[in-house]
């Protein structure tokens, strides 16, 4: 089902508020605390509106050795070889060991942009060309509004973290039924600052 005939079928479902594929909405960084375990959907399920326990199979961000890799290394500013980022992707085929370099010089550079401006640009603003929030840091939303991070922007949500930023862009990903039919959806996005570029 393409994205559009999603929204529209969301829509005719649940009302106007219904989620929509990769809807961006603004949400403080610290309520994010918890992930889905073994990142049970795909960055292509954003929007869907699912029922059953899948909000409840989480583990703590900070029982994660990505997300405690990444944060150490940039919260202490941790140089390359101290980093563990090479060690935390060893063996990897999508990344070299200078691939892996030359994007944690690149971090560094953005963490001071980050800092200085105090914000955390949306896809849109960084490309205009973007689908909406596609390609941001991804949370889906558990039955009682929680935000759960999807596994999608590991580091630029440690960015986020690292410089308390107080609102950060965010792609909607999958949302639990019960919080769409008990309005928790529709009260999280009067409670955060939402996107109105939906196409």
């Amino acid at each position: 089902m393409g994205f559009y005939a999603r929204d529209f079928r969301n829509r005719i479902r649940y009302g106007r508020d219904a989620p929509k594929a990769f809807q961006l909405i603004y949400v403080p960084p610290e309520q994010i605390t918890s992930t889905l375990l073994k990142k049970p959907f795909s960055e292509d399920d954003s929007g869907r509106v699912l029922p059953g326990d899948w909000d409840r199979k989480v583990v703590k961000l900070n029982e994660v050795k990505k997300w405690a890799t990444i944060y150490n290394a940039l919260d202490n500013d941790l140089t390359w070889e101290d980093s563990g980022m090479f060690e935390l992707y060893a063996g990897s085929k999508k990344y070299s060991e200078k691939a892996l370099r030359l994007r944690y010089e690149d971090l560094v550079d953005v963490i001071a942009k980050v800092r200085f401006d105090g914000h955390l640009k949306s896809r849109k603003e960084l490309s205009p060309l973007s689908f909406r929030e596609r390609g941001g840091i991804m949370v889906s939303i558990g039955s009682q509004g929680n935000l759960l991070f999807a596994g999608d922007g590991y580091h630029r949500l440690a960015l986020a973290k690292v410089c308390k930023l107080p609102l950060i862009p965010v792609a909607v990903g999958v949302v639990h039924e019960d919080a769409v039919i008990s309005g928790r959806f529709r009260a999280l996005l009067e409670t955060t600052h939402f996107g109105s570029n939906i196409e």
